[in-house]
């Protein structure tokens, strides 16, 4: 049985927003990692993440409530998570969850930094 990949590098952007680009397989196992860094980031006081999920080949249910939960996390605390190049399929994950209304998706970087302008 293969093991899945992962990766996570964060980039720090202009107004204190951190982009993580995520790449490979999120699964139960490899969202452990993903669900570390959003902690750590809130726990830093970061309010403003932008995920980009061009790179994702695969995300499982668990993953996208851990994304789920950090998003809620941070509206909690004035902040806001947008995820953006999320495939189709990625999307479909999380309507099927019904965690469509707690996660922002925007097509590029540049329409994920204009939603925390709002």
């Amino acid at each position: 049985m293969a093991t899945a990949t992962f990766s996570l590098s964060i980039e720090a952007l202009a107004d204190a927003t951190q982009l993580l680009h995520l790449e490979g397989e999120i699964d139960a196992c490899t969202c452990l990692n993903l669900e570390a860094q959003l902690a750590q980031l809130l726990a830093q006081g970061h309010r403003r993440l932008i995920l980009d999920m061009s790179h994702v080949q695969y995300i499982s249910s668990h993953a996208a409530s851990v994304i789920s939960k950090a998003s809620l996390d941070l509206v909690s605390q004035g902040g806001r998570a947008v995820m953006i190049h999320a495939h189709p399929f990625q999307r479909q994950v999380f309507r099927w969850l019904g965690l469509r209304s707690v996660v922002e998706f925007a097509p590029t970087r540049r329409a994920a930094l204009s939603r925390f302008t709002r």
